[in-house]
């Protein structure tokens, strides 16, 4: 069951990108892209995919390592970034969303956005989790929006996903917590 639901979680990445780039090829940068299989998929709809990751994870495919901070592709390298569930792993959130402005013309960010004590509750458990202990980096629907409009993006397209969209994480293991989906322009 666990597996068919991170097969559906990969799904539903892909539809997101789908519904808003469908209509050619893109050069896509999957940045915190984990175990690249998001990468692997969108090049095999044709897509040229750079995976770029702080640790090798990959098991789809490669990541090229990074530092976590600076992505080292010059200006408007590439058409989209894809960034799903990244930020909320690190303290370096604000250079990083900066950094995607500066190569791509167009950021795709999906992440977590709690709404209720409960999940915040779920998000303090997922916090201690290996990838990276930042409780303060998690955010609200209306406080990433803030901040998107303060560092001067256009916001294309805000979606909210069920809570039970992705219910299961690496810690804790269920985790019906909500997400939304976040369209910039830079």
């Amino acid at each position: 069951m666990y597996y068919q639901f991170k097969k559906n979680n990969i799904n539903r990445i892909l539809n997101i990108f789908k519904k808003n780039f469908n209509n050619k090829q893109y050069k896509i940068l999957d940045l915190g892209c984990g175990k690249c299989c998001i990468s692997a998929h969108l090049e095999n709809m044709g897509h040229s995919v750079t995976s770029l990751d702080v640790v090798n994870l990959g098991s789809c495919k490669k990541p090229k390592i990074f530092d976590g901070k600076n992505i080292p592709y010059d200006d408007n390298t590439f058409d989209i970034v894809l960034c799903s569930f990244v930020l909320h792993h690190t303290n370096t959130w604000k250079k990083l969303l900066l950094e995607m402005k500066r190569v791509a013309k167009y950021v795709i960010i999906v992440e977590n956005t709690p709404e209720t004590d409960l999940d915040w509750w779920f998000i303090k458990q997922h916090s201690k989790s290996d990838w990276g202990s930042c409780l303060k980096c998690f955010k609200t629907t209306s406080q990433w929006k803030n901040i998107y409009y303060k560092l001067n993006f256009k916001l294309l397209s805000v979606e909210r996903l069920s809570r039970l969209n992705f219910p299961f994480s690496d810690k804790p293991w269920f985790y019906p917590v909500p997400s939304t989906v976040f369209i910039l322009s830079s």
